[in-house]
């Protein structure tokens, strides 16, 4: 089991938005969280970026084309 949504939200004290602008970060492409972890971060990419190429996109390819542009 987790916890939902709206209990992060509580304990944590940020809005439901934020939660699940978090949470499509867990579909983002084995490949990128990858060079990711080991500091291979392209120049153009920032927090913001991610979090806008996981809600946009959820096809690996999709993301990785944006992401490694």
């Amino acid at each position: 089991g987790g916890m939902r949504a709206e209990e992060i939200q509580k304990q944590e004290k940020i809005s439901s938005r934020t939660v699940y602008k978090y949470l499509n970060l867990v579909y983002i492409s084995p490949r990128i969280v990858n060079d990711i972890m080991d500091s291979q971060i392209p120049q153009h990419i920032n927090l913001q970026k991610l979090f806008e190429i996981a809600s946009k996109y959820r096809d690996f390819n999709k993301q990785e084309k944006v992401f490694y542009r």
